[in-house]
């Protein structure tokens, strides 16, 4: 992977290139702050303001030679290196498909391609990257039941991070979701899968973004010119970037939970009245409060259940 300046990257970019240089995973779930827009750094100087496709394709994925992107919407396309994967036969004898599952089995087809050339030549091994935009579209979490098209997708992109033909012959594909929760668990969980949170941009990477735009707009940002991104970055870098998103989630179910508990205690405690159902079996209505009252603590252990889960077991913490 390029690595242009490693001070000038991001900390979850250099974490990309340290787990992939060292062979730990060639599979990357990239999650959280995935639609933002970035100060891209490039080496000549002529920095500028860039989303994440644009950081991958032209930043963290400049030395792979073919660099392939599926989206629901767009389909298959092939962003860079035209001419070598032209060279694949089975790439010129139909246009590429736009239905996940012909997608990815397309996909899948090549990586294994470009594997077996690269065990009988290696001199003409192809470095190719696969960029999948909106993962969770495309394999979200089973709703239950056998869903057999669902499944073959999530295995095969599973079979991108775990088959050693493929993730040894210099091959990278990027998973990219805005919540790791959207995606099915063969591919969320998988263990030679790394998965990256982006985070929310703190003081250390909005200095630098504001600093470049000043120079671009100076009339809107002059008045901030004299300390142009301390306010703002640090109030991000101490509020919202020491927790993950999920985290944030789970704090917010609870208090939801707890104010509507406490609400509905009140209005219960304010219209009730004492009411004997058997008047001359009185120990009857203490079994049944008994027994609603075992029927109530259940339901609000599992709301805590619930909420705990929201963060502790479905965002998968290792």
């Amino acid at each position: 992977m390029s690595e242009p300046a490693s001070s000038s990257l991001p900390a979850w970019a250099r974490e990309v290139i340290d787990l992939y240089e060292s062979g730990a995973s060639a599979q990357f779930i990239l999650h959280g702050n995935v639609s933002d827009r970035m100060l891209l750094p490039v080496a000549d100087g002529k920095s500028r303001i860039a989303s994440l496709d644009e950081f991958l394709r032209e930043v963290l994925l400049s030395r792979f030679e073919v660099l392939l992107a599926y989206d629901l919407g767009n389909g298959t396309r092939v962003e860079k290196g035209g001419d070598r994967f032209a060279e694949w036969p089975a790439g010129k004898e139909k246009s590429l498909p736009v239905a996940p599952r012909e997608s990815i089995h397309v996909l899948t087809h090549y990586l294994r391609f470009c594997a077996n050339v690269a065990k009988i030549k290696p001199g003409r091994g192809t470095r190719v990257a696969i960029v999948v935009r909106n993962a969770g579209l495309i394999v979200p979490p089973s709703p239950g039941g056998a869903n057999y098209e669902l499944s073959a997708i999530a295995s095969q992109l599973r079979d991108w991070a775990s088959d050693p033909a493929i993730a040894e012959q210099h091959c990278a594909t990027f998973l990219l979701t805005e919540n790791l929760n959207d995606l099915h668990p063969l591919v969320a969980q998988n263990p030679q899968t790394a998965r990256i949170m982006l985070p929310l941009p703190g003081e250390s990477e909005l200095t630098p973004a504001l600093t470049y735009l000043n120079t671009r707009y100076p009339g809107p940002l002059q008045p901030f010119a004299a300390n142009l991104a301390e306010p703002l970055g640090g109030f991000l870098g101490q509020n919202w970037t020491q927790f993950a998103r999920e985290y944030s989630y789970m704090i917010g179910f609870g208090t939801v939970f707890l104010a509507a508990a406490i609400a509905f205690a009140l209005v219960v405690q304010g219209f009730y009245k004492p009411q004997p159902l058997f008047a001359k079996a009185r120990f009857v209505d203490e079994i049944i409060g008994g027994l609603l009252g075992i029927v109530q603590f259940g339901l609000i252990l599992l709301s805590i259940v619930v909420i705990l889960d929201s963060f502790f077991s479905l965002r998968g913490i290792a």
